[in-house]
């Protein structure tokens, strides 16, 4: 589950500094608390911005704090992170709302973003705010675009103790890229892995966030091999699927280019697994940000074929 620290949960509430000063202990136990349980908060820079005291922001307040206190703060806000904004899902011209408020651009609209397309993902806010109510509802409003508006619910969190109930429920983060493999084989049944899948994985330092990240683009990809009708006909949810993960500016999924297929393309063929004499070309393939690493996969996905998972690991087509 993906943490994400509600920006808007600041909007000039607070009376004065000491009860700001409460509300920032606790979200500053809730960050530690959520670290216990390997689980970062992204955040954006600008949350600094934000007013905390009428007409005062959250910079002014945090530099008139205790001085490590103020590290602390400033730390994570300013170099530490993870900066959502950075692996931002959604584009400034996503139009999402919230109690009819327009929300784009902020940590809800990415939370709820990232939700619509099969991440887990919440919010953790300043309390009290006009943000203390769960879950907190979105409306990506798509009429523009010709589909139906869309609602999406997320979680939000503004106390340690409705957190960490919430967080021990939550599955485990995968430890190792010997867990990944496990639980992917054991959860991804309608997805073929190759004997040496995971192998390039091994070499390289082992990383929560990417090993999280490959678990959301499998759990994509073994849905997309079943979203099928009787006939063979692509399901609404596969129509659905191919167009928010498959097409576009967000897409997750992707073909390597006709240079690349052309420069690499030795490399982006693999030992086919059910015919020893044959290759098998998976030049198209999933990205994961973190560590350029590379998911590829035999393409097209059909009804009743196997799709094969048979790389996963650094990019094979870095120059």
């Amino acid at each position: 589950m993906e943490i994400f620290l509600n920006d808007q949960s600041l909007h000039g509430q607070y009376v004065d500094r000491s009860a700001f000063q409460e509300s920032l202990d606790q979200i500053m136990a809730m960050r530690a608390l959520a670290k216990r349980f390997d689980r970062d908060v992204h955040c954006h820079w600008a949350i600094l911005t934000r007013d905390v005291l009428r007409g005062v922001s959250l910079q002014r307040v945090v530099g008139g704090l205790p001085r490590d206190q103020q590290r602390a703060v400033m730390w994570w806000l300013t170099r530490g992170g993870p900066f959502w904004w950075s692996d931002r899902r959604h584009g400034g011209d996503d139009y999402l709302e919230s109690e009819g408020d327009l929300v784009t651009e902020s940590a809800i609209a990415e939370a709820a973003f990232r939700i619509r397309h099969d991440v887990e993902c919440s919010l953790m806010s300043f309390t009290p705010s006009d943000w203390n109510q769960s879950p907190v509802e979105v409306t990506w409003r798509r009429e523009a675009e010709g589909f139906d508006d869309e609602s999406v619910a997320v979680e939000n969190f503004w106390t340690v103790d409705n957190l960490e109930e919430r967080l021990a429920r939550a599955m485990a983060p995968i430890q190792s890229w010997g867990q990944l493999q496990h639980v992917s084989e054991r959860h991804f049944s309608r997805l073929t892995f190759g004997e040496e899948c995971f192998g390039p994985l091994s070499a390289l330092p082992f990383r929560g966030s990417a090993a999280a990240r490959i678990l959301a683009l499998l759990r994509i990809l073994d849905r997309f091999a079943d979203a099928f009708n009787a006939d063979g006909s692509r399901s609404r949810e596969g129509h659905r699927i191919y167009r928010d993960h498959f097409t576009g500016e967000n897409a997750v999924f992707s073909d390597s280019s006709l240079t690349e297929k052309r420069e690499f393309g030795q490399r982006l063929r693999f030992p086919h697994p059910d015919e020893p004499d044959e290759v098998l070309p998976c030049t198209w393939h999933g990205k994961v940000r973190a560590m350029t690493l590379r998911m590829h996969f035999s393409w097209p996905v059909r009804y009743g074929q196997p799709v094969y998972v048979m790389y996963i690991g650094q990019k094979i087509t870095r120059r």
